[in-house]
């Protein structure tokens, strides 16, 4: 059954939901739902309720069962990448079960968004997260954060532990460093561009109890990293 985002409260049994007329929109024209079909309305939050499309109103019908989040809350500091690629790791990564994206600045990145245009950006990354949160069907919405340098994104590491992705390390394989974990509740995952990252944020890194890890025998491009990362943690975690 198709998914859609709303921010709006979910409506009670019974109730009509209060669309908006971008939702009413997607309902119609990119969902295709028509009269007497049902579809899923979700806050992001973990809450859904099923509804049914009746003369241009979704109609709430049932509850969907919350569902717990499983596995340990990955959040993934990725350094920012040049147009679709960007655009392509985000939504992977949210099909995938990342819960919040830091976009970096990191030393070697080749592309940076100028500060006028850096709202429309974030607008059209979050909007990207939201269809593939659509898509898949899961109950949580991933954050997209504010990009920040790689710098101050280390700086504020608490306790959570911190894998470093780093195909020149001879640490351990990422699932191998997960599954000796005890308890894992949170996860910070670091993955750099494709020149990868430098020496002072890998040094920083360590210095902040990071733990560099490999993903492969083989260099990944960036986006494939973080991907393959994600799902390592997830693989992981559930065995």
């Amino acid at each position: 059954m198709k998914q859609l985002y709303i921010e709006a409260a979910l409506p009670k049994i019974g109730d009509r939901a209060e669309l908006t007329s971008t939702d009413r929109h997607r309902i119609r024209r990119v969902l295709r739902i028509e009269q007497g079909q049902s579809i899923v309305l979700a806050d992001g939050r973990g809450g859904r309720v099923q509804c049914a499309w009746e003369k241009g109103d979704a109609v709430a019908s049932e509850r969907v069962s919350a569902e717990p989040r499983r596995g340990p809350y990955i959040e993934l500091g990725a350094a920012v990448l040049k147009g679709k690629r960007w655009e392509w790791m985000i939504e992977k990564s949210v099909e995938v079960g990342v819960d919040r994206i830091v976009p970096l600045w990191t030393e070697h990145v080749v592309s940076r968004v100028p500060d006028s245009k850096l709202p429309d950006r974030l607008d059209r990354w979050r909007t990207i997260a939201i269809e593939a949160f659509e898509q898949c069907g899961r109950p949580w919405l991933p954050e997209i954060a504010a990009p920040m340098s790689c710098t101050a994104w280390l700086e504020a590491t608490g306790q959570e532990v911190l894998a470093c992705c780093d195909e020149s390390s001879d640490g351990p394989q990422l699932a191998a460093f997960v599954r000796a974990q005890a308890s894992l509740e949170r996860i910070r995952l670091l993955v750099g561009p494709e020149g990868g990252l430098s020496t002072r944020e890998l040094a920083l890194a360590v210095e902040h109890n990071g733990r560099c890890v490999r993903l492969s025998e083989h260099v990944l491009r960036a986006e494939t990293a973080a991907i393959a990362a994600v799902l390592a943690i997830r693989s992981a975690s559930e065995s």
